[in-house]
């Protein structure tokens, strides 16, 4: 059974900025593509979506980068992917879960690839495509799309509301302050 999302119109005052943006076709390291640019912008807010996350990726600026990036630019950092099954899986979470400004959600049917950087007014890009955030994902052969927003449009803020809102509605909030941590399981193990 399959569902569709459509992003809701959110009724403001103001003037609804358009949802207008640029699209291009990408392949190869779709996640050190995000990753790079990612650390040359401004972020307010980076989502990340993907089922199967590493800690460290070859020849790619690592999450770790990322983290201390959004921490200089006092950035939030939204992760979800699938309960935990491996030892790197684990450690990229455990590092957004330490962050101070993070938060994750974990859902084990999730199969969405997304990475956005939100900057101020509406600036920034998305990533959407194949790429699961792994070492092994850098070398296979990748497709995505970039998304560039033209000015003051709503596209990034839409695009990572709903992947907040979809990974909500089913997923496991883990966070350090309630004590929640996610644990780590191989595979076949019970909950």
């Amino acid at each position: 059974m399959s569902s569709a999302h459509t992003v809701p119109h959110r009724s403001d005052s103001r003037k609804s900025a358009p949802r207008r943006a640029f699209v291009q076709v990408v392949t190869g390291d779709i996640f050190g593509l995000f990753a790079r640019e990612a650390l040359q912008a401004r972020p307010q807010r980076l989502t990340i979506v993907s089922p199967w996350v590493d800690s460290d990726i070859a020849h790619t600026p690592s999450l770790n980068e990322l983290l201390d990036h959004a921490e200089q630019c006092k950035a939030s950092v939204v992760l979800g992917t699938r309960p935990l099954e491996t030892p790197r899986h684990a450690q990229a979470v455990a590092s957004v879960l330490n962050y101070r400004r993070g938060r994750i959600f974990l859902d084990p049917n999730l199969h969405a690839k997304l990475y956005v950087c939100e900057e101020a007014d509406g600036r920034g890009f998305a990533v959407v495509g194949s790429a699961n955030m792994t070492d092994s994902s850098r070398r296979l052969r990748e497709l995505a799309v970039i998304v560039r927003p033209q000015a003051r449009s709503r596209v990034l803020a839409d695009l990572g509301y709903q992947a907040v809102a979809t990974l909500t509605e089913n997923a496991e909030v883990a966070s350090r302050r309630t004590r929640n941590a996610p644990r780590f399981r191989t595979k076949g193990q019970q909950e």
